[in-house]
């Protein structure tokens, strides 16, 4: 079965999602001038975009790839949050959201943009909401309590995906509870935190900041991790599983318009591709070249399996016709 073929079969596949849930706003607005008050730009009518942000971006590409998906973090008693569940239920995805009471906010980060000329949008500045306390302890006993139940019904997760930005939510007992249900588990670590607490599971993907000096192999070897991917952002990717060694994937050229959301697509379209069987090298390839069209969008826009099947049909040609001296030639005949 190709890689293309297998992607078909992703419907249904159920896949959890733990983790630091956020609320993207992005307010876009025309600039017209620079203000006389102060050397900025003066933004006229602004309109306002809501997207899920952190693990549930991660959540969201996961479902807009074809998979059942259940997200599981927590929001605070606020608009934001209600932004959140109503992004969830929207994007048909299973609410496993606590509430948590003040003074927790939910965490948000407001992206303000300008547009001039009909140029693509221009980040100008970012306003974050947070708290980045670990959660309660009674609010990881009933996270931990709501992964056991998942794990424990007829259609449990085939993967379980932690998307660890370092705001609180990932604490020991929370991870403890995703590698105790026997379910592969992916892990998206943050930079500088206590890897430790994912000693075992399934497969670590950081980037090049994350892993600092170590590469995948070291990273494996310590975690007793059965893979380790590290994004190496226009370099591509660097693989490492169990007994095969280290394989590097190169990026292809691309207008990079905004990274946001990169790693996020990456190691969702990485833990569906492993759901359907396939193959380390396979998975990473795959997840590659999701990341990549991820860069071409501003902001946490979802690749959906139509543009991800596009693209590796387009990549197998490519690869056809630089194996075939024929189609070599006439590639380059073409006008």
């Amino acid at each position: 079965m190709s890689q293309l073929e297998a992607l078909q079969q992703i419907i249904g596949k159920r896949i959890l999602v733990v983790g630091d849930v956020m609320l993207d706003v992005y307010r876009v607005a025309t600039a017209t001038r620079i203000s006389p008050e102060a050397p900025v730009p003066v933004l006229l009518n602004p309109t306002v975009e809501y997207r899920l942000g952190g693990a549930g971006a991660v959540a969201a590409m996961c479902r807009a790839l074809g998979a059942q998906v259940d997200l599981m973090g927590c929001v605070g008693f606020d608009l934001a949050g209600e932004h959140v569940r109503g992004l969830v239920g929207m994007l048909g995805i299973g609410d496993k959201i606590l509430s948590t009471p003040a003074p927790r906010p939910t965490t948000s980060k407001e992206r303000i943009c300008g547009v001039a000329s009909g140029r693509h949008r221009q980040q100008l500045g970012r306003i974050d909401t947070e708290c980045t306390d670990p959660i309660s302890s009674g609010t990881s006993m009933a996270m931990a309590e709501l992964i056991r139940r998942k794990a424990a019904e007829t259609d449990a997760p085939a993967a379980i995906i932690i998307a660890d930005y370092a705001k609180g939510v990932c604490v020991d007992r929370v991870v403890q509870a995703c590698r105790d249900t026997g379910i592969p588990v992916y892990v998206d670590p943050p930079k500088g935190g206590d890897w430790q607490k994912y000693y075992g599971v399934e497969c670590l993907v950081p980037n090049r900041d994350e892993a600092g000096c170590k590469s995948a192999y070291t990273i494996a070897r310590n975690l007793q991790s059965q893979a380790v991917v590290t994004k190496l952002d226009e370099d591509g990717c660097e693989l490492y599983y169990r007994y095969q060694g280290i394989k590097r994937f190169p990026a292809r050229t691309r207008a990079v318009h905004d990274v946001t959301g990169a790693g996020d697509q990456f190691i969702a379209t990485l833990a569906c591709a492993r759901v359907l069987g396939l193959g380390w090298e396979s998975a990473t390839q795959i997840a590659n070249a999701a990341a990549g069209l991820q860069v071409e969008r501003h902001g946490c826009v979802p690749v959906t399996l139509a543009e991800l099947n596009k693209e590796l049909t387009h990549a197998e040609h490519l690869h056809a016709v630089e194996n075939d001296p024929a189609g070599q030639t006439l590639a380059s005949a073409a006008p």
